[in-house]
């Protein structure tokens, strides 16, 4: 039995891909994820950025004031003051959070606005 080179040409290109997708979807692992909650400081108008007054990270990092990225609803909804309840996902250059749960700050616990 005789293999045509054309033939041969159009196959082994294509097993190479195959082969390349297989081994990427193997090794590509999931994004570490964290419980995070907190209070929210200021809603910032570019990016959909938040800085939050977070607690403690477990297994990540201390408590502490920093910005972090969230979707468009959530950068809508939050306020000032609002507690913030969600899960924090670390990307290679940023921190997002996803499944954001606000709750909005009462008088008594609403933080007032700086000068």
């Amino acid at each position: 039995m005789k293999i045509k080179p054309a033939w041969l040409l159009l196959a082994l290109p294509c097993f190479a891909v195959a082969i390349a997708l297989f081994v990427r979807g193997r090794d590509t692992a999931p994004l570490p994820t964290y419980p995070l909650k907190g209070t929210v400081l200021s809603v910032e108008t570019d990016d959909r950025l938040l800085l939050i007054d977070h607690e403690d990270i477990p297994g990540f990092m201390p408590a502490m004031a920093m910005f972090f990225r969230v979707d468009a609803a959530a950068h809508k909804a939050a306020r000032a003051g609002d507690r913030i309840a969600a899960t924090m996902v670390r990307h290679e250059e940023s921190l997002v959070l996803q499944d954001v749960k606000l709750t909005p700050a009462t008088a008594s616990t609403a933080v007032p606005k700086q000068r």
